[in-house]
């Protein structure tokens, strides 16, 4: 699976994810610094890329499409530092009913507790 990797993201959580394999960009390195949520979306569509964010409307943008065409991974971790957001991400990857490859338009809550995925 691929991950976008937003503005919000530490480059310590995508060095995490690189680590460990994933086929990881970053907003930055994709020309997306600053660019509105929508154009993040298309980015992420045409690459089929899920979008790792900290940015809560990109749920919104998933639940009021009419086929919401990106999957996203929202974090709800505080504090938002890289440790903390590391292992909500490793507890997730590892755990038995998650399969990434069947994540592409699919919106997945994490926090430190549990993990919601919604499909449409």
């Amino acid at each position: 699976m691929k991950f976008l990797a937003d503005e919000n993201i530490s480059t310590e959580t995508i060095e995490f994810l690189k680590q460990r394999g994933f086929d990881i960009k970053d907003a930055y390195e994709s020309g997306l610094q600053g660019c509105p949520d929508e154009e993040i979306v298309s980015f992420a569509s045409r690459e089929k890329r899920i979008i790792l964010t900290f940015d809560l409307d990109f749920g919104e943008i998933y639940y009021f499409r009419e086929k919401p065409m990106f999957g996203a991974i929202v974090l709800r971790v505080e504090p938002q530092i890289p440790a903390e957001v590391n292992n909500v991400i490793e507890k997730f990857l590892s755990h038995p009913e998650v399969n990434l490859d069947e994540s592409a338009d699919t919106l997945i809550i994490l926090d430190k507790e549990k993990f919601r995925i919604r499909r449409r």
